[in-house]
């Protein structure tokens, strides 16, 4: 029987590692990043700066334009792949002046490249409000019992750190240095900051939600931390998000939320949110997704965990001065940002009885910015394979164990057929 346990034992250790190879990363594109192209930040000053990351493939490329000139705004542009060593050329000066005429045009890419696709996402307004009746939902405050603030990410309102000084080719960041004396410095040193990561390969993340990326996605996380709410001591927040595409204007977006069974990668969540730039066909699109979850703490886990609510999505209108002043209208000019799909809505942070954001001073939320059919949780192989393994050893147990009996019983001498020397009885 030991014979038989370590058997399975050894096929079950083979098994883990067949799938640990299978699961194994593999490049499938190469990532090349360059920050504050054609600036030199040693003798002008670069104003928050750009990152321009290339995303080759075998087929295609992505290119990633990411500035906190302006509101915060990641720029996705789908291109043929060329053998030409090309990218993206930037006027920094009608580019930093934020007067329309000039930004018009002052971002452009090789023309050496076909361009397939483009979308991208902007970060226009935080707001803050005083959640006394602590129902943590923008539709059901009482607007006008409830104490408001609204922080435009406009260039007059935030001075951001050169991305330059404080990114890494694996990680991008736009932080807030400070808030204009409008403001009255309420956001600064850092306390808010967008992070981006890009991939060559297929995985997840490593820190809570775990989120699947692919060679087609960058991540995102938005941070909130050591923020003076002021006289608002049960401070909420809520983060507006634009985010367009190249498709036609006349047709909408669309917020798709799905359920599962499963939360083998983020314990407690159920749902996953995918907001389609292009739901006719989204695997010819865009989409920005996430899970209704983020976290109060730097060390995340599930104890610290709360919730993240999506609206429904609505034409921009009143925010449309601050596209007017970021790397959209830097790049596809007004006459072309005139017939995007854009759709915008708000993402609030917080649950009833969480103790409100001025609880802890921190909350991260993490979400992922990509082309294609958005990535969907599945139980995992290992998972299956565990399932597998422990409800089949038992039945090899049983079958190898009888059989070890039976051969057993045969070549024992003293597993003899007694009945035959059996006194009978009357």
């Amino acid at each position: 029987m030991a014979v038989t346990v370590t058997f399975v034992s050894k096929v079950f250790s083979v098994v883990l590692l067949v799938i640990v190879l299978l699961e194994t990363i593999v490049a499938l594109r190469t990532i090349q990043t360059e920050l504050n192209p054609g600036c030199d930040d040693t003798k002008e000053d670069c104003a928050g700066g750009v990152a321009y990351i290339k995303a080759i493939g075998d087929q295609n490329t992505f290119h990633y334009i990411l500035t906190a000139i302006g509101p915060p705004t990641v720029l996705v542009i789908k291109t043929e792949k060329t053998t030409k060593d090309a990218g993206i050329s930037i006027n920094w000066d009608n580019f930093k002046s934020g007067n329309i005429t000039e930004m018009e045009n002052s971002i452009k890419l090789d023309p050496s490249y076909k361009i397939l696709y483009s979308y991208g996402v902007v970060f226009t307004r935080l707001f803050q409000y005083n959640d006394t009746t602590d129902v943590a939902e923008l539709g059901k405050l009482n607007l006008n019992k409830t104490a408001f603030r609204v922080f435009d990410f406009s260039r007059s309102m935030f001075e951001w750190f050169d991305l330059k000084a404080i990114s890494s080719d694996s990680a991008i960041k736009l932080r807030v240095k400070n808030s204009s004396a409008v403001m009255g410095q309420t956001i600064n040193n850092g306390s808010l900051e967008f992070k981006f990561m890009f991939f060559d390969h297929m995985d997840r993340a490593t820190d809570l939600p775990h989120l699947q990326y692919t060679e087609d996605t960058s991540q995102f996380d938005f941070k909130l931390m050591n923020i003076n709410t002021g006289n608002m001591s049960l401070s909420r927040f809520a983060l507006e998000t634009v985010l367009f595409s190249t498709d036609p204007a006349d047709r909408d977006m669309k917020f798709d939320e799905t359920k599962s069974i499963d939360d083998e990668y983020t314990p407690g969540v159920f749902t996953i949110s995918n907001w389609l730039t292009r739901p006719e066909k989204e695997e010819q699109g865009g989409y920005l997704q996430h899970k209704p979850v983020c976290y109060t703490k730097a060390y995340r886990e599930r104890a610290v965990g709360t919730y993240v609510r999506g609206y429904g999505l609505t034409k921009v209108t009143d925010v449309q001065y601050l596209l007017n002043q970021s790397a959209v209208l830097a790049y596809f000019g007004s006459a072309k940002m005139a017939n995007l799909r854009i759709s915008s809505t708000n993402f609030s942070f917080g649950l009833s009885e969480d103790g409100t954001f001025t609880k802890t001073n921190y909350t991260v939320w993490t979400g992922s910015l990509g082309y294609g059919k958005p990535p969907m949780d599945a139980v995992s192989s290992l998972v299956v394979v565990v399932i597998s393994v422990g409800l089949g050893i038992p039945v090899v147990l049983i079958i190898f164990g009888g059989i070890f009996v039976c051969l057993k019983k045969k070549s024992d001498p003293l597993l003899v057929d007694v009945s035959k020397n059996a006194m009978s009885v009357n």
